[in-house]
């Protein structure tokens, strides 16, 4: 994450991690999680970056499933919950790192063949910076895959009024759901296609890009939400990449 999120999150992080002990509780009810498992696979033994990891979440999960796990967030404050989070059986060790992952990490270098990230991406301010530190931190033929939310769904949520209107690197903007939950931070809206730019010139190639069907009650109907009741549409998608 860069210097922006740190702004964003640390003041917030004690109730960021209650709405995601909410959703660690219930995982059935997160539509993201089985089809982000199941892009990644198996990963008993394997070295795995959690990058922008939050609170620990998805690098919990990994490391139950026997994945060696390295969480990096730029926020102290959300590395030290989850460094303190204790569960029962004690989960596997998990190392956590304090770093801005849109600059150089050079003691990481090529030590990772997997690479995952759980809906950070559309947080991140320099998002070029974000896709080049982590290839240079995974091995050439590594993955990286990571949920985000559908670049076209703020169009559809009436978060934006137009999806272009990115500037040079991006508009910031509010996401009003977790506002109206105690945790105000911001989005930034890029295209779809500007990420991939993005990630190609870092010396990432696509090997798939997935469609997470998004059910009524999995968000939040606003009387300005552009999808009618029936209608479906994937507000979340998971680019899957590999390391030239």
């Amino acid at each position: 994450m860069t210097q922006q999120l740190l702004a964003d999150y640390d003041p917030y992080a004690e109730r960021y991690a209650e709405l995601v002990a909410q959703r660690e509780a219930n995982t059935a009810h997160d539509p993201i999680l089985a089809p982000l498992l199941a892009e990644i696979g198996d990963v008993a033994g394997v070295e795995t970056l959690d990058a922008a990891c939050g609170e620990g979440y998805l690098a919990r999960i990994l490391a139950r499933r026997g994945a060696l796990v390295t969480g990096v967030d730029i926020a102290p404050r959300l590395i030290a919950l989850a460094q303190a989070y204790r569960a029962t059986p004690p989960d596997p060790p998990i190392r956590y790192l304090v770093a801005d992952l849109s600059q150089p990490l050079p003691d990481h270098a090529g030590r990772y063949a997997l690479a995952v990230s759980n809906l950070a991406l559309n947080d991140i301010a320099d998002d070029q910076g974000f896709f080049t530190t982590i290839a240079a931190l995974v091995v050439p033929g590594g993955r990286f895959i990571l949920s985000l939310n559908n670049p076209y769904s703020y169009v559809v949520r009436s978060h934006v009024t137009d999806y272009f209107d990115v500037g040079n690197a991006g508009r910031a903007h509010l996401y009003r759901g977790m506002a109206e939950q105690g945790v105000g931070v911001s989005f930034y809206q890029r295209t779809l296609a500007h990420y991939l730019d993005t990630a190609f010139a870092a010396g990432w190639r696509l090997r798939r890009l997935i469609d997470v069907p998004t059910p009524e009650a999995s968000f939040t109907r606003r009387a300005d939400t552009l999808l009618p009741v029936g209608y479906s549409f994937p507000f979340f998608m998971i680019l899957s990449l590999e390391r030239e």
